[in-house]
């Protein structure tokens, strides 16, 4: 589960990955998604928390990699 931020912002396919900024101009999340049928922007986008990004990036320094849960459950035919 990923707890994106939704907004408002216009992001358009190509350009995802710049900072999400609150009124005082500090880094709040990545932008990183659009809710879109046609492709292009249509009023909903979301970014991921930066929190959680400097979480991942950490990860990936100490370790090579982002750890991820998992349930332990196997699937199989009956």
């Amino acid at each position: 589960y990923v707890p994106f931020i939704q907004t408002d912002v216009a992001i358009n396919q190509g350009n995802s990955g710049g900072p999400l900024l609150n009124t005082r101009g500090e880094v709040v999340g990545i932008n990183s998604q659009i809710f879109s049928a046609s492709g292009g922007y249509m009023g909903i986008s979301f970014a991921i928390p930066i929190d959680l990004a400097f979480s991942a990036a950490e990860q990936i320094k100490a370790t090579g990699h982002v750890s991820r849960g998992m349930l332990g459950v196997q699937v199989g035919a009956i």
